[in-house]
């Protein structure tokens, strides 16, 4: 994905592209998140979604209802950087959270530390041009690429680029569509694929290797603790060793996000216990007014 990245920005005729890819290398950006709990909260996820941005825009502008002339540079730059803004922006923190076996233990999550307090399509604007130029309707489409979740007070504002710069509208589609469309099915694609797969052999594999497989599996399917040691064929303790100690230390990013599935699985577990306790009263309620009905 980073390769692909700076491929196609390598392609754009631009005086500075050099340097600002020289300065993108010395930041976390192609392993940051693209947020800590929204879309792309993952490492890594911020060049993904940025890719993802460039392909749907791309085809937008091919297919758009009215004319727009725009380069293909064009279309290429206000995609793949319209977040530099959030290089440096992220960091992982510790907090106390019960894992599965009910122990309390320090689970790392993504948070924010930003540096630079200078908003959000604008401070991408800012840092881009500090190595190269851009044209107007590439500072319009990347400052107010987030639409309407600008603050109200800036709607005004914020119609009239989209009506002077209509390229600036395609690109908040293009990151919607981004967010939204492509994380739900790139999940259900996942899962598909490794229930194609069925059970996974561990042998000969290192422990390092079977780490980070459990997981990528675990992320990519929502699974359980339970579930996969089940499909993995070894015990929840070793799975549990291996998720919450061993993977601390080997990629902190794939911590970060199974803690998040493995949180959010025990939120479940509760609704779904709280549920079949009220099946059960009712089922029982049920039970005693029919034989009251039948006494009568």
């Amino acid at each position: 994905m980073k390769e692909e990245f700076i491929s196609l920005l390598k392609t754009v005729n631009r005086e500075g592209m050099d340097e600002l890819l020289a300065f993108l290398e010395k930041t976390d950006f192609y392993k940051a998140p693209a947020s800590t709990r929204f879309h792309g909260d993952y490492e890594g996820g911020l060049v993904e979604h940025s890719m993802k941005v460039y392909e749907i825009l791309a085809e937008k502008v091919k297919h758009t209802p009215i004319e727009i002339n725009v380069s293909e540079d064009t279309v290429k730059i206000v995609a793949l950087l319209h977040d530099i803004c959030k290089a440096n922006f992220y960091k992982v923190d510790y907090r106390n959270a019960k894992n599965e076996l009910g122990v309390w233990e320090k689970v790392p999550y993504y948070t924010i530390d930003d540096t630079i307090p200078y908003g959000h399509g604008e401070k991408s604007v800012m840092m881009i041009t500090e190595y190269m130029k851009l044209t107007s309707e590439e500072k319009y489409a990347i400052r107010w690429h987030m639409g309407f979740t600008e603050p109200k007070e800036q709607y005004n504002t914020l119609c009239t680029a989209f009506k002077k710069y209509p390229l600036a509208l395609l690109m908040h589609e293009a990151d919607l569509e981004a967010t939204y469309f492509f994380d739900l099915l790139y999940a259900n694609t996942i899962k598909q694929k490794y229930l194609r797969m069925g059970v996974l052999f561990m042998k000969g594999m290192s422990i390092e290797e079977r780490v980070v497989k459990l997981a990528e599996y675990i992320i990519d399917t929502k699974d359980t603790v339970r579930g996969a040691a089940k499909k993995f064929g070894i015990s929840k303790s070793t799975v549990h060793k291996d998720i919450a100690s061993r993977l601390l230390h080997i990629n902190s990013g794939l911590a970060i996000e199974v803690r998040k599935v493995l949180d959010e699985n025990k939120a479940e577990r509760h609704i779904r216990g709280g549920q079949a306790t009220k099946l059960k009263y009712i089922k029982e309620h049920n039970e005693k007014c029919n034989k009251q009905e039948m006494k009568m």
